[in-house]
């Protein structure tokens, strides 16, 4: 509905902009993945730090972006990209902290994390933008992105 009301998008156009994200999220989570193993040795604190910090730029980036398909689309793909950069990080950081045994429940905890995320996030969404503006709304996953980050920052590297 944004692309459609905000800027005005034909349902066509809405399409092909709307899958740059998911072509972003691919390409960052294949070239997220070799960074963190071969330049970063493993270490995955970095990339979940250069993820959350450029979501959050990229939300500011999207509330000011002009209407045009390819620097929209362009846009969409970098978030998409800068959000799975370090995506696989998320996932693997409970593997450096627990064993075989208990990693099942670990990785539990942190996709119920982000389950509840993807479950509360369209209706806190809708009600910003029934109360408010997508402004607010994009406003509003950058809070959270810089929220992620300073979480982040007080995580310790597993050997």
């Amino acid at each position: 509905m944004y692309l459609v009301n905000a800027k005005h998008y034909s349902f066509i156009k809405m399409g092909w902009v709307a899958a740059t994200p998911w072509l972003g999220g691919v390409t960052g989570s294949i070239i997220g993945g070799w960074i963190s193993d071969k330049i970063f040795l493993k270490r995955r604190k970095p990339l979940m730090l250069v993820t959350t910090l450029t979501t959050a730029i990229m939300m500011v980036v999207l509330i000011n972006v002009p209407a045009d398909v390819s620097i929209l689309g362009t846009c969409l793909f970098m978030t998409g990209f800068l959000l799975n950069l370090g995506y696989a990080g998320f996932t693997a950081y409970p593997m450096g902290l627990t064993t075989g045994t208990t990693f099942p429940v670990a990785i539990s905890v942190v996709n119920t994390g982000g389950n509840l995320g993807g479950f509360f996030s369209p209706m806190i969404a809708g009600a910003l933008l029934d109360a408010f503006s997508y402004t607010a709304v994009f406003g509003f996953f950058g809070l959270c992105a810089i929220l992620a980050f300073i979480v982040v920052l007080t995580l310790d590297e597993p050997l």
